[in-house]
């Protein structure tokens, strides 16, 4: 808050005088900016970082970036121009990115493309972008049989159009390659995305931050993997890299540091993953302030490897405390909350709270069950089951809890794969109970 008690935002990298800023006094620049030029980055980014703008900030400027298109459409329609048509819908295009609502996204960019192909012609550069962003939300929201073809064909047409190397060309094939992991054709996955770090070196060289950005997105494939050990020293040479072009605090840093935390807990070194992901919080916060997204994702993290460290008394309220800001954040991914509740329901499980534990897993499993982008078979959802049998077999439905164990043990097995973390400690869990 100001001396007055008005509400500042951080909603970029950078600290600038104060470290904060109104909504309304972004949006009065951004205003600005446009009435002198139409393509002015100021609804996007901020003028001294260059970052871009990301949670409430995105979303509140987006939000008055349409208004004032929709203004200008409304109070002048006999002057309206070309310029005028691409405004709004640009202007439609950036607040369906910043719509935590996906279905709602879904159905703007699929308009947003179709008015685009018929304005501005099928293979436009601004066309072509609206295909990626559309199939990024397909992916999002699980439509993988119709996400991978879209995505393909989007990365085809780009090639075609705008070159291998052309950096949009690049973020395409990286999105077909999320596509490819999240779907565990992982093989297909690291094809498509070595080819967009190859292409990035050829075109940027090894230490330009797209290619730094590639990269990054190939660590996750390997931790999708659970390929541990090239994850980790990729990531490791990564977070060198990005120090040295970055800064030791800058979000796609602290994001890489974050990932290494998550390969340490996969390895059950949880006092190394807290202390890391402890460190990036700190750092999150002095960036990016205390409500990010980012803050309170590593939060949750820290107190999910202090509750596997052994330490549920202090892992609880920490989880706790993530849950009520993440449920009142408007912008927050509502499948991280599910997550989080998880871990905070085995937290409640290991404080003997276990009525309150059982009642909590078995809302957020039926929740993940039925979410379209999650479903019965998601690692997210598995792990949920998971905890759950584990819980109702500490309340005493050992029988219940015993055969959800194995079933889930199964499917993790099937889906999963045998050597990964969270089918590993599913067979641990089963195992120690199996032998009480």
């Amino acid at each position: 808050l100001d001396d007055e008690g008005e509400v500042l935002q951080k909603g970029c990298y950078c600290r600038g005088d104060a470290g904060a800023a109104h909504i309304e006094c972004l949006i009065q620049v951004a205003t600005h900016a446009a009435e002198s030029n139409p393509n002015t980055s100021a609804w996007l980014d901020c003028g001294v970082c260059r970052a871009n703008f990301q949670g409430h900030v995105a979303h509140g400027l987006a939000v008055a970036r349409l208004a004032r298109a929709e203004a200008r459409h409304r109070d002048h329609p006999a002057d309206l121009t070309h310029a005028d048509q691409i405004e709004l819908l640009k202007a439609r295009f950036f607040l369906a990115l910043n719509l935590t609502d996906k279905d709602k996204a879904e159905t703007i960019l699929r308009e947003v493309l179709e008015a685009r192909t018929a304005l501005l012609g099928k293979d436009h550069g601004e066309t072509l972008w609206a295909a990626h962003k559309l199939g990024a939300i397909l992916n999002q929201v699980g439509k993988f049989d119709e996400a991978i073809p879209f995505n393909s064909a989007t990365v085809e047409a780009m090639d075609s159009k705008l070159g291998r190397d052309h950096i949009d060309t690049i973020t395409a094939r990286a999105q077909l390659a999320l596509s490819y992991r999240d779907t565990g054709q992982y093989a297909l996955a690291l094809a498509e995305q070595r080819g967009s770090c190859d292409s990035c070196e050829r075109q940027f060289g090894p230490n330009d931050s797209h290619t730094l950005d590639q990269l990054a997105t190939l660590v996750t494939i390997y931790v999708a993997m659970d390929r541990i050990a090239p994850a980790l020293e990729l990531s490791e040479d990564l977070l060198a890299r990005q120090v040295r072009v970055h800064g030791s605090s800058h979000p796609r840093t602290l994001h890489t540091q974050s990932a290494i935390s998550v390969l340490f807990m996969k390895q059950r070194r949880y006092a190394e993953a807290e202390a890391i992901a402890r460190e990036s919080v700190e750092l999150y916060r002095q960036s990016l302030g205390e409500d990010s997204s980012n803050t309170m994702i590593v939060t949750a993290n820290v107190g999910l490897y202090t509750l596997l460290g052994g330490r549920p008394k202090e892992a609880e309220p920490i989880l706790r405390g993530v849950i009520a800001k993440t449920r009142a954040a408007p912008a927050f991914d509502p499948q991280l909350i599910l997550f989080f509740t998880a871990s905070h329901g085995l937290a409640l499980s290991q404080l003997l709270r276990h009525d309150e534990a059982v009642a909590m897993l078995r809302d957020t499993h039926a929740k993940q069950m039925a979410n379209v982008s999650l479903g019965p078979e998601h690692a997210s959802t598995l792990r949920t089951a998971s905890f759950l049998g584990d819980a109702l077999v500490w309340q005493g439905n050992g029988e219940e809890g015993k055969a959800l164990l194995k079933e889930t043990l199964a499917t993790q097995t099937r889906v999963l794969g045998e050597d990964v973390y969270d089918t590993k400690e599913t067979a641990r869990r089963l195992a120690e109970l199996q032998s009480d």
